[in-house]
């Protein structure tokens, strides 16, 4: 299991020649189907397309690197539907209201934790505020996430 905030700025390599060709500047994540898409490694500009890895182009995700067969692993993000389509929803997901499934309010989405290979996400690191915090510790829980904005 992998800490969404410990991938974000990794180098990616390629296996093929060793070399560093980008940094992960966020991750790209389906909240319906509570799974982990792939990674964004260049956001979208005026002229030009975000570019982003999909995860099954994912060979290891290391503590130091990323590894990925080649730059060509490293694709135009209207080249995958599904991570377009994510990308242009604009969902920001840091502070986002997390739920019980009974409907408790745990507090807000701090992190995410994911099965790197089949990219499940497993649960979500939750801050219910500062003094919350301070007082109890920020938890680790695996929950349901609302989409809500109260």
């Amino acid at each position: 299991m992998r800490k969404g905030s410990d991938v974000i700025d990794k180098v990616v390599v390629t296996s093929d020649k060793g070399q560093k060709i980008q940094r992960i500047l966020d991750l790209i994540f389906d909240h319906k189907r509570n799974q982990l898409l792939g990674f964004l490694v260049e956001e979208k500009g005026l002229f030009r397309d975000a570019k982003v890895i999909p995860l099954q182009e994912v060979q290891a995700i290391g503590s130091d690197a990323i590894i990925v067969k080649s730059k060509e692993s490293v694709v135009k993000a209207h080249r995958v539907p599904a991570i377009k389509e994510i990308l242009h929803q604009n969902i920001v997901l840091r502070g986002t209201r997390i739920l019980t499934t009974e409907g408790l309010y745990l507090g807000g989405l701090v992190d995410l934790f994911f099965d790197e290979h089949s990219g499940l996400v497993e649960g979500y690191e939750v801050s219910g505020g500062v003094f919350a915090d301070a007082y109890s510790g920020r938890g680790d829980r695996s929950c349901s996430r609302s989409t809500d904005n109260w």
